[in-house]
């Protein structure tokens, strides 16, 4: 651009190419492993200078930019300049998927005794997925967010507070007010470990 920023975007595998997918189906064969690749691309280009390269990651994104700039550092030490989170969702899944699933049941006019079924229906999920005795084939939940054991396993794995913690990179974390997505929890959770220099949390209106 005329300011000096280039954005490299991709579509997931998921879109483009689901059937190197389903034999790996965890969030590094979804979103880390192609997101770590395309740094390293962007890096190599010759009108990008190296040491000015952020992660920026929106949704499920975010979600897993810490550790796709861990990956990435790790690959090549100084080779993320820091972590722009847009809504990028930091609880656990567990709570923030019961939380969208209700406040989506509730816009299309279900009811309490409703409500109450669908988040029975999902602890009684979340216990399966939490179960190390389930098998790593089982598909767990109900469509369309049926799902094999081991996608479930890698994402409540994850903890976007602490791995952005660990990195001690600057971050701008941002969240719109009106997101029904990702709550105020999730951007508190970043914002409270965002303490790097030059990091900067703010929620838009």
């Amino acid at each position: 651009s005329a300011d000096g920023i280039a954005t490299f975007r991709y579509e997931k595998r998921t879109h483009f190419a689901p059937e190197t997918f389903t034999p790996h189906p965890d969030l590094d064969h979804e979103v880390t492993i192609d997101a770590v690749a395309a740094l390293a691309f962007a890096s190599a280009q010759p009108e990008i200078d190296p040491k000015c390269v952020f992660v920026l990651g929106h949704s499920l994104g975010g979600t897993m930019a810490p550790v796709i700039a861990a990956d990435r550092l790790q690959q090549a030490p100084g080779s993320v300049r820091g972590i722009i989170f847009l809504a990028g969702g930091a609880l656990g899944i567990e709570e923030t998927l019961q939380r969208q699933l209700l406040a989506q049941a509730q816009r299309q006019g279900a009811d309490q005794s409703q409500l109450d079924a669908i988040q029975k229906q999902w602890q009684g999920i979340f216990q399966t997925i939490n179960d190390p005795t389930t098998p790593t084939d089982e598909m767990v939940g109900t469509p369309p967010l049926r799902l094999p054991e081991t996608y479930w396993r890698s994402w409540i794995s994850q903890d976007p507070p602490a791995g952005l913690a660990k990195l001690h990179l600057p971050a701008l974390v941002l969240r719109g007010t009106k997101d029904i997505q990702v709550s105020e929890g999730d951007f508190q959770a970043l914002a409270q470990v965002n303490t790097a220099p030059g990091s900067e949390s703010r929620q838009i209106e």
